[in-house]
């Protein structure tokens, strides 16, 4: 899905699903969407992404599915999206209570920042259930996640309703079709801010939503590395983990 902002960030920006004109050698997909086929864009290779640089997409949303098995998700989210006016620290706790409850399931997580207000945390998974399933997972672990710390959580998805300095924990916008910001993508903000890994040790109150910019990342990597790099070597199913929650 791309989010094209063709002036910049203090210009205005619009969604293009439909892949429209496009040199030849950009892969796309025609998907069944709204009584149509909808050709997207598929980005897997350099050329492809500064191809969509050119036409003003500075950060990159994919689904959290495969052209060859549109139906199956390759991992959990949970995006934790602060309402208006939320400190940064209340985000970070909610996140903590999240790998919390992970950590005692049993599964292999990944954190990072959203480059703008939130945190993202991403459980890669076997290739074998549906996005109901996966999301109900998601939803499991933010429900416990939010029951250790209800003064700051919220499932409200309207935000004109949701508490003030509240935290939604956004299981459900993992499902077919909608997209989330790319771990290392760059975000519209005017820093430049990046979506950047880091680990469960670094969520402390001190973190901040601008750390991590495009002119710091490349010295960010030299010392940490690549955080994710083991990502999708680290497939896990969700049964075992319910059980370890279950029995709790």
């Amino acid at each position: 899905v791309l989010r094209r902002l063709p002036d910049g960030v203090t210009g205005g920006l619009f969604y293009q699903k439909e892949a429209g004109k496009m040199p030849e050698w950009i892969e796309t997909v025609a998907i069944p969407s709204e009584g149509k086929k909808i050709r997207y864009v598929v980005c897997n290779d350099v050329a492809t992404l500064l191809w969509l640089t050119h036409l003003g997409c500075i950060d990159h949303d994919p689904w959290a599915s495969r052209i060859d098995d549109l139906e199956h998700p390759d991992y959990v989210f949970i995006d934790l999206d602060p309402s208006e006016g939320t400190p940064f620290a209340s985000v970070v706790d909610v996140a903590r209570e999240v790998c919390a409850v992970l950590a005692q399931a049993g599964m292999k997580f990944y954190v990072k920042t959203s480059g703008a207000s939130g945190i993202h945390i991403f459980l890669p998974i076997e290739r074998v259930y549906t996005f109901e399933q996966a999301a109900m997972f998601g939803q499991v672990v933010s429900r416990m996640a939010a029951a250790r710390i209800p003064e700051k959580s919220t499932f409200e998805r309207t935000v004109a309703k949701r508490p003030r300095g509240s935290v939604l924990l956004d299981y459900a916008q993992l499902a077919y079709s909608r997209p989330l910001a790319s771990v290392y993508s760059v975000r519209p903000e005017p820093l430049a801010s990046v979506s950047a890994p880091i680990t469960p040790q670094e969520l402390k109150p001190t973190l901040t939503p601008a750390r991590f910019t495009l002119k710091n990342m490349p010295e960010r990597l030299e010392k940490a590395g690549d955080l994710w790099a083991d990502f999708w070597r680290s497939r896990q199913r969700i049964e075992p983990a319910l059980e370890k929650l279950k029995a709790s």
